[in-house]
Formats: C-alpha cells, sequence, structure tokens
C-alpha cells in the first residue's frame, strides 16, 4: 500500500508516495485477456440517444437490446441481493480469502438461515442460561450449527469446521445452536454500481447508500463466481483510502512486533478532521479530531503533522496529531487502552499546549509529555505510574483526582488506583510497561455502587441495580492478558415474581412484592468452562466470602509522587 511509512527508530522519518484513489478496471490487462473481461457501471448520461422517445425508430431498430438497459437491470439485481440478510452481512468487513470471514457479522441479521419455528422449552431453556431480562422474539436470532455450515458451503464453495465457538454468541449444547439479538438500528444498505466480468468471475462495487462514500462509509469490492445456485463470494474490500488525506495516512507497526496497521486520515470540510486505524482491512480504532480549549469547543479541521509515541507507558504508541482549527493550530492526543490497538482520547492536549512556547511541533510535544524520558524506557513500577499520574494530572477537570496504591494481586508490586469524580481507573506493572486494567470505568449513576477489591486474591467486585433495585447485579472481575478486567462471574437477583415472563418487572408486579421478601438468583460463569451448577454456585459464594475494600485512592497528585519516590 503506497502511503507514508513510520521508519523506526525515527519516528518522524517519512518515505513520502500517494494513497490515489482504486481503480476498478485492468489497464494492464494483455489482449488475451481483454477479451475476455468487460466492465459495466451505472450510466449518467441523460443526453438525447437513439433511446429518446421522441426519436421514431424502425421495428427493425426496435428489435435491438438496449445495453445500458440490461446493465441497469444487471446493477439493480445485485443491488437488491446485498440487501438481503442473506448477503448483506459480506459486506461488513474485509477480508482476502473466505478462510478470513468474521462470520459473526455475515450471520448478524441471521443470514437468512435463521430458525423461527422455536419451541417454548428452547424459549426458556435460553433465558436461564443467559439471564436476559429483556426478550423480543421477533430480533431474536438462532443459527443451528448444521445450518452455518451448509451456509458456508452454498456461498463461499470451501468447507467450514465449526464448533461452539465459531460465532461468539450464546451456545446451547442441547439443541447445538447458537443464539443473539439483531437490532437493527445500525444496518447499512448499498447500491452496485459497477460489475467487471471475466467470465463467470466478477467484480463488483458497492456505495454505501449515505452522504460519505469515505472511511467507514466507503465503497466496497468484492469478488465472486457467479454458479447456478447464486455467487460463491471469494473476497471484500473495503476502500479506505479513497478520499484519505495521502500526506497524513500511514503504514505502521505500533507495538514493534512486526504487525503492520494502515493509520488513514480524512479532512474535516465542515467538521473536524477523523482517522481510522485499520488491521487487516479493517477497523480496530477512530477517533475525531476535536477538543474543548477554554471552555469552548475546537474541530481540528486539516492535519499538519502525526507523530507515533508512547506517552502513556503502557509499550504501544499513542497518536499525537497537530492541525489547523479555526483557533489555529491544536493538538489532539489518542492513547492506547489495550493491546487489542483500542485508543481513546487523552485530555492532556490543552495543556500540552499551555507549556508550549511558539510553534507547535512533534519534538515539543513529546518533550512536553515525556520530559528527558524521550525513549519511554520504565525501570521500576514508580517510574511507569509517575508518568500515567502525570497524563492524568494533565487532564484534570474540575474535580481533580484521587490516587493511590493498592495490593490487589499479593506481589511485590502495588497497583495504581486513580479515581475521578464518577470513574475509576486501575493499573498495574508488568515487563517494563503498565497493563491498564480499567480505563475510567463509570460508576455512582444508574444504580452503580462503585468497585470493590479482594486485598491479594486478584479479584474485583461491583454490584449494579436496574429498576430502583427490583434487578440485581453481582459481577466478579479477574485480569486478562494485555485487557482490561474481565467478568468471570455474575449473579443476577430478581426482587418481583417475573409472572409475564419478560424479564422486566411490571407496575403489578413490584406491588406484589413491595415488601422485597422475593428473590430469585440466577448465577453466570463467563469463563468458557463448562461448570456444574452446584460448582458454579460454590465458587460464587467463596468469592463473595472475600475481605473487599473499596477501590479508592487516598492522596492527591503531589502525595503520591512524594510516595513513589520514597518507595
Amino acid at each position: 500500500m503506497n502511503f507514508k511509512r513510520i521508519i523506526p527508530p525515527l519516528t518522524l522519518a517519512l518515505l513520502l508516495s500517494g494513497c490515489g484513489n482504486v481503480s476498478t478496471d485492468d489497464s494492464g490487462a494483455s489482449a488475451a485477456e481483454a477479451s475476455s473481461i468487460s466492465e459495466i457501471s451505472a450510466s449518467s448520461d441523460s443526453s438525447p440517444s437513439d433511446n429518446s422517445p421522441e426519436k421514431e425508430t424502425s421495428s427493425a431498430e426496435s428489435t435491438v437490446a438496449d445495453p445500458n438497459a440490461e446493465t441497469q437491470k444487471e446493477l439493480a439485481e445485485y443491488t437488491a441481493l446485498f440487501n438481503t440478510p442473506e448477503y448483506n452481512g459480506f459486506l461488513t468487513k474485509s477480508f482476502s480469502t473466505p478462510s478470513e470471514i468474521d462470520w459473526d457479522v455475515v450471520m448478524a441479521a441471521g443470514g437468512g438461515i435463521s430458525d423461527k419455528n422455536l419451541t417454548s422449552e428452547e424459549i426458556e431453556d435460553y433465558r436461564v442460561l443467559s439471564n436476559y431480562s429483556f426478550f423480543d422474539k421477533d430480533k431474536f436470532i438462532v443459527i443451528r450449527r448444521s445450518d452455518l455450515e451448509k451456509f458456508a458451503m452454498k456461498h463461499t464453495g470451501e468447507a467450514l469446521s465449526t464448533d461452539e465457538h465459531t460465532l461468539p454468541w450464546s451456545y446451547m449444547y442441547k439443541y447445538d445452536s447458537f443464539y443473539n439479538f439483531h437490532w437493527d438500528y445500525d444496518d447499512k444498505t448499498y447500491t452496485c454500481f459497477s460489475i467487471e466480468k471475466d467470465g463467470s468471475d466478477l467484480t463488483l462495487r458497492f456505495q454505501m447508500d449515505d452522504n460519505s462514500h469515505v472511511g467507514k462509509s466507503a465503497d466496497r469490492i468484492v469478488k465472486a463466481t457467479k454458479t447456478d445456485d447464486g455467487l460463491l463470494i471469494r473476497s471484500n474490500e473495503i476502500q479506505w483510502k479513497d478520499g484519505c488525506d495521502p500526506d497524513q495516512s500511514f503504514d505502521i507497526d505500533l507495538a514493534d512486533n512486526g504487525e503492520n496497521l494502515t493509520f488513514y486520515t480524512y479532512k474535516g470540510y465542515s467538521g473536524a478532521a477523523r482517522f481510522i486505524l485499520t488491521k487487516g482491512g479493517n477497523v480496530v480504532s477512530t477517533g475525531t479530531l476535536s477538543g474543548v480549549r477554554d471552555d469552548s469547543s475546537i474541530y481540528v479541521k486539516t492535519l499538519t503533522a502525526v507523530g507515533f509515541f508512547d506517552f502513556n507507558a503502557d509499550g504501544i504508541k499513542d497518536i499525537v496529531c497537530i492541525g489547523d482549527s479555526d483557533n489555529g493550530k491544536n493538538v489532539i492526543l489518542y492513547e492506547s487502552v489495550d493491546t487489542n490497538y483500542n485508543y481513546e482520547q487523552c485530555s492532556a492536549d490543552e495543556t500540552v499546549e499551555k507549556m508550549i512556547d511558539g510553534d507547535l511541533t512533534l519534538n515539543k510535544v513529546k518533550k512536553a509529555l515525556l520530559g528527558d524520558n524521550t525513549e519511554g524506557i520504565y525501570n521500576t513500577y514508580n517510574e511507569a505510574y509517575a508518568q500515567v499520574a502525570k497524563l492524568y494530572n494533565m487532564s484534570s477537570s474540575v474535580y481533580g483526582y484521587d490516587y493511590g496504591l493498592i495490593d490487589g494481586n499479593g506481589d511485590a508490586i502495588p497497583e495504581l488506583v486513580i479515581n475521578g469524580a464518577s470513574t475509576t481507573s486501575l493499573f498495574t506493572f508488568e515487563n517494563g510497561h503498565i497493563h491498564c486494567l480499567m480505563q475510567k470505568w463509570g460508576w455512582g449513576a444508574m444504580g452503580n455502587h462503585g468497585y470493590e477489591y479482594a486485598p491479594g486474591k486478584n479479584v474485583y467486585f461491583n454490584d449494579n441495580s436496574d429498576y430502583a433495585g427490583a434487578i440485581h447485579y453481582d459481577s466478579f472481575m479477574m485480569p486478562s492478558e494485555g485487557q482490561e478486567l474481565q467478568t468471570y462471574y455474575s449473579v443476577k437477583t430478581n426482587y418481583f415474581k417475573d409472572e409475564d415472563k419478560d424479564g422486566i418487572p411490571s407496575e403489578d408486579e413490584l406491588e406484589a412484592n413491595s415488601d422485597m421478601e422475593y428473590s430469585e438468583s440466577y448465577y453466570e460463569n463467563h469463563t468458557g468452562v463448562e461448570m456444574t451448577q452446584e460448582e458454579l454456585e460454590a465458587k460464587v459464594n467463596e468469592l463473595w466470602n472475600y475481605d473487599y475494600k473499596p477501590l479508592q485512592g487516598d492522596a492527591d497528585y503531589e502525595g503520591l509522587i512524594t510516595v513513589l519516590q520514597n518507595s
């Protein structure tokens, strides 16, 4: 891909090249190849022609087929086909071979094979399995595993070996089936506007039915083979580079592990510029280049520089964008939050601008963020935690932050907890870098009572409630490699008799249990490891009996720095 490439360790050394528009024709084809390839596309020529109704034609002329009409018919057929649940999901994500297909998104709307003939027993078994609070049969998707295998063979020509994990949905062994809900508010529709033929092989180009046609709304190019039974889908390529800013789009290795990603930026003509980070042709993170300065919104419309370096001490390069807004030149920061290359905006950017004299440059921003440690090397947890706390202090809102060190897992290295007015963040130190366990998790609203930890046990607890306490949730969380805390076990308790089996307390059901004497609890295992009901309840009771403390800091920024310097 012809983008600028960041060459480590010279982070700012760039090789110039473009990311021009994709062409669907094959101008380099030989004469023999050209004879077997034809390309047809939607015509916008509305000038008078032989097809004009005002022009008289002979009976011989009227028997000649209109090639444009045939083209429009084919385009309309493929447009209709790929807007059905059977084919629409193939346009959601890129894949270069059928083995790369994400069947989760292909089956999101049911793929045309969702089984609607469910027994009341199967529905009730699912409700018990999932503890789902709301059940909408019309939105319920049920995919039999055998049907998924047949679907894959029919639509790709290749066998799909499946197990209970093929779809990341609920699965019941009893029915050998996957279960999910499909909410159609995010469904996309497409228009096929170009067909390129090479015998039975087709290249179809689709435009999303919105007004953008760049970034997430970019065109899709599908390669397929036409058969008597339909289409065999070979690949789908999302045209991320269409409409991108070629001067500020790059191939980049963000973790220095040989894993190449592509960073695309798009100018903001009527609003803020934005970026899309892709891996293997699919989105892993996005960002909008806007912020707040002196309580007013600013929108960076054109980027002038992009830098990648690790300023939050987690070992993955963060993103620094400098560009022009109506207020002049501004910097926008995005920091990585896990090893999956998810990025969130870092609000230290306003403070950084105030620290810099003269023009904003990448080197000056790096100096403001990292001080003298421009290589981002941390030999101790003290150094790494000081860098994280510095970022939070630079980002402090009117409420500020509280900081503290806790013993979460019983080893010699404490964890760092940072509390905002209604958020909690948690970090540990591993292999020279921080590992973010909680990134500004909210609490204090909608029944969320906050977070606790069992000292030395590596277990974290949260209790939450809905419907004024009529439904209560207890969640037991533990660290996951490279990721934030994950819920391993949970308990949902209903303080009402769910007479109508809809999972939601009605006024009558609440009134009938106004004294809260009745309760019914449902235990859930999120580990993926099979457990009997007795084993599950015993494990949860064991976790419940731990001694928990509030996950709360007790020092200001200066107090934490003093502790880190003296420990």
